[in-house]
This record gives structure tokens, C-alpha cells and sequence, in this order.
């Protein structure tokens, strides 16, 4: 989504960033290959779970759009890596 952001395609930046911020509410954490419905993860996923990506996405979204939801997100993503990771 951070590259869709910078190329000016908001609303599918936007969607794709929702799609993979609803694995990671569900996940706990955001699973390099889940299913399509979200309902399991790969067996052969290597387990680096930080994404520094998706949080790069919700800085680039939150600029792009002001909208604060974005702000709150990276804030809860923050603490989910933080907690899990020290």
C-alpha cells in the first residue's frame, strides 16, 4: 500500500492496507502467507512477523489522507511489536 500511496492510487492502497490490517487483527501479527479468508496461516511461513512495511504503509496513509484512524493503528501495530518482540 506504501507504494500505491506514492504512485497517487488512494482508494487501492487504502483497500489492500484494510485487507491486511484485518489479518493482522486477527493473526496478532501479519503472516508473510495466510488464507484468503483469513482463516489460517501457511505451514511453510518462516515466522518473520515485525512488517515494518505495513507500518511504513500507515505513516504513508495517514499523510496521504490525514485521517486519524491511521494515526491510532500505528499506534496499536507500535505496541503489538513492542510487546511481542522484547
Amino acid at each position: 500500500p506504501g507504494m500505491q500511496c506514492l504512485a497517487g492510487q488512494e482508494r487501492d492502497a487504502v483497500e489492500l492496507y484494510s485487507n491486511f490490517t484485518a489479518a493482522w487483527q486477527i493473526f496478532g501479527w501479519l503472516p508473510e502467507v495466510f488464507g484468503l479468508d483469513l482463516s489460517r496461516v501457511s505451514q511453510e511461513d518462516p515466522g518473520y512477523n515485525l512488517r515494518p512495511e505495513h507500518l511504513e504503509s500507515t505513516f504513508m496513509l495517514w499523510s496521504l489522507t490525514g485521517q486519524p484512524v491511521y494515526r491510532s493503528l500505528g499506534e496499536r501495530f507500535q505496541k503489538t511489536i513492542e510487546m511481542a518482540n522484547r
